[in-house]
């Protein structure tokens, strides 16, 4: 079964605006037969961009992470020790630490992340959109 990780902003787009996603995003999304993961990390970055007022959810981080999770069928992905280790081997081409963290997990994982952000090309890891 194939499997695939979210950036952070596909999981915004699929729960509040699917119209911003590539055909292809939105057909995984409803692909069944797909393993589709959520990190962790993503979870992280709304909750500290909601905190600091960059972000403005409609309701608690919690309601819409269990509600979604669910909805769309994601699995959550942790963040594990080898997902940090391969940070400090990464070159420095993107300054986003949550988007790098997701670059590792993806090329730790071996598995292809959907993003409209093209700076995941600058690495190992392999994008979708």
């Amino acid at each position: 079964m194939k499997s695939f990780l979210l950036d952070t902003h596909v999981f915004l787009w699929a729960i509040s605006d699917p119209k911003k996603l590539s055909s292809q995003a939105r057909f995984i999304l409803e692909r069944k037969k797909c393993n589709k993961f959520f990190s962790l990390v993503s979870i992280w970055e709304l909750s500290i961009k909601s905190n600091l007022k960059k972000l403005k959810l409609p309701e608690k981080l919690e309601n819409i992470v269990s509600t979604s999770v669910k909805d769309l069928g994601l699995n959550l992905l942790s963040i594990e020790l080898p997902h940090l280790y391969k940070v400090e081997e990464l070159k420095r081409l993107h300054g986003d630490p949550f988007e790098r963290l997701l670059a590792c997990q993806a090329m730790h994982e071996k598995i292809p992340i959907i993003s409209k952000d093209e700076a995941f090309d600058d690495y190992d890891a392999v994008r979708v959109w």
